[in-house]
């Protein structure tokens, strides 16, 4: 049996990072991801990526000069690693172009973990046992029903999404 791991692809993280700032224009792209702070499991990254999610709304590019300051501007600098840190994120990623695919890797991770997250909760309250049958398939039916609301991307067919409607049939 193999060992789980929480879905996430730190690599990924860091070069989404590294390509934005490199190329502050790559960030209309992987907003088209529909990629999320909070999508981040690395929490420096997520708060990296807050700080350049602040200034494209403010219509300015993320460039490293511009997210350092704001990162000091918001108190944060201190919390990512400091300046070195985001030297490290440009190092690290060669090019943006892939910066979409580095996205959906993070989107896709994301989604897996609310996905168990969501399982874990269902898993709890069939243990509990609180309730008739009924009452707890109408629990879950719930669960699964806010799992699917908060999927992003209108029409997604992800494998774990199937595969989650069909435990409740």
């Amino acid at each position: 049996m193999s060992e789980r791991r929480v879905p996430y692809e730190r690599e990924a993280e860091e070069a989404t990072i590294g390509a934005l700032l490199i190329d502050p224009d790559a960030m209309d792209r992987v907003m088209g991801t529909g990629l999320r702070a909070d999508d981040f499991h690395v929490a420096h990254l997520g708060l990296i990526f807050r700080a350049i999610m602040a200034l494209h709304e403010q219509h300015m590019p993320g460039d490293y000069i511009l997210v350092l300051s704001e990162l000091r501007r918001t108190g944060q600098l201190e919390r990512i690693g400091g300046p070195a840190a985001l030297t490290t994120l440009i190092t690290r990623c060669p090019t943006s172009i892939y910066a979409t695919h580095y996205a959906n890797l993070i989107v896709r991770c994301a989604r897996q973990r609310h996905t168990i997250a969501v399982a874990a909760k269902v898993a709890e309250a069939a243990y509990a046992c609180d309730g008739t049958p009924d009452e707890m398939a109408e629990t879950m039916t719930k669960l699964f029903q806010n799992l699917e609301a908060t999927q992003r991307l209108a029409g997604d067919t992800s494998t774990e999404k199937r595969k989650l409607k069909g435990v409740l049939r």
